[in-house]
């Protein structure tokens, strides 16, 4: 890696950094009105919900990073940390409306898969400087692959399952709209991104693997 791309895998981490530290403080200011309100409670479950996507979408940007990103930096790359993060902090300062809550969150969703696309031209560029390494080729298909996989299947779950919770949320029938509901549409949310969590952590530990691998042969 040279000083160039090493200049850009700093900047990027450390906006990353910065734009999830602000997006964890309105989450952490947020969470206020539901833990010493007794009648926000109900709301608790959105509150670990809320994190466990701050965290998954962290480690996403830290790995996407780590994986290829390189000089030039992409100015629609960089910028897209600021608009998430303002869906973020947006949606923690909605923690103790759930129908806005939702609606946040499939905004957020659909704008990850922006993302996503946008991070596969990064991705696409960046293959020839890989095929010029030991193993290169190998590692950087690898990295699509799972890039496309999560880009067609994942996000897009994560759209429809918001969208269809948005769409109970305002439908009218006060089964959907009492304080139940709000505690067990967080929890299967919680559940949700806990699971994307698990599944983030391993490809994390993966990845690294690979790419401590990987530069250690040049």
């Amino acid at each position: 890696m040279n000083t160039l791309d090493s200049l850009a895998l700093n900047i990027e981490l450390v906006l990353i950094s910065i734009i999830e530290g602000v997006a964890l403080s309105a989450l952490a200011y947020g969470s206020i009105s539901v833990f010493q309100i007794q009648q926000n409670w109900q709301y608790i479950p959105f509150v670990f919900a809320g994190l466990a996507i701050l965290v998954v979408f962290w480690m996403q940007a830290i790995l996407h990073a780590i994986s290829f990103v390189h000089w030039p930096l992409s100015m629609p790359h960089m910028l897209s940390y600021f608009f998430a993060a303002f869906l973020q902090a947006t949606a923690f300062y909605s923690i103790t409306n759930g129908v806005a809550w939702y609606f946040w969150w499939t905004l957020f969703s659909a704008f990850v898969l922006g993302v996503y696309f946008i991070d596969l031209r990064m991705l696409d560029r960046a293959v020839p400087n890989f095929e010029k390494i030991p193993d290169g080729p190998a590692y950087i298909q690898g990295v699509r692959r799972r890039h496309i996989f999560e880009m067609k299947y994942l996000v897009p779950l994560s759209i429809l399952f918001n969208v269809v919770l948005l769409g109970l949320a305002v439908s009218g029938n006060s089964l959907f709209t009492g304080s139940t509901f709000w505690i067990v549409s967080g929890m299967v949310q919680f559940i949700v991104s806990f699971g994307a969590l698990i599944n983030c952590v391993q490809n994390f530990n993966e990845r690294s693997q690979q790419i401590a691998i990987l530069w250690g042969k040049n």
